[in-house]
């Protein structure tokens, strides 16, 4: 039985990937929607399904959130030996809608500072006996998160 899908309104940011489903019982058929939304555009659409029985229709609905910037990292520490100190933490709870491209670390005083994917910095120093703040932010396309800070004495 041939079964042939469409998402109404025509036209609309819906739309529907290849398919071809000519089922036997029991048979089942992906179909793949998908969604470029645009301003002011249409986040509700109508699938409908139609085979030897009839008419199915399947509601499809999006809610459109605009990125932002990402939470605070958190848990942030700092260990030092006598050259270098590391500085972690744990990445936020909210990378803000999109994805957390990079982490930067900078000093007060300043002279250390990295920029990392990863949750942990090493960063060489010259002299152990300095009192470091450090700072840990969190970037996406969107911006920068605020700050979270330790301290080395």
């Amino acid at each position: 039985m041939d079964i042939t899908a469409n998402i109404t309104p025509p036209g609309s940011e819906w739309s529907l990937g290849p398919y071809n489903c000519n089922l036997q019982p029991g048979d089942s058929c992906p179909l793949t929607v998908y969604l470029a939304p645009t301003p002011g555009g249409l986040t509700s659409a109508t699938l409908k399904i139609t085979g030897p029985s009839g008419t199915v229709g399947v509601a499809l609905n999006a809610s459109l959130v605009s990125p932002g910037i990402p939470g605070a990292p958190t848990n942030v520490m700092a260990r030092s030996t006598p050259s270098r100190v590391r500085v972690s933490w744990t990445a936020p709870a909210s990378n803000g809608g999109d994805a957390i491209v990079a982490y930067r670390v900078y000093s007060t005083p300043a002279g250390l500072h990295c920029v990392t994917s990863a949750t942990t910095c090493v960063m060489t120093t010259a002299n152990s006996r300095v009192s470091y703040l450090f700072s840990v932010v969190a970037q996406n396309a969107i911006g920068l998160s605020a700050p979270r800070f330790t301290r080395i004495e």
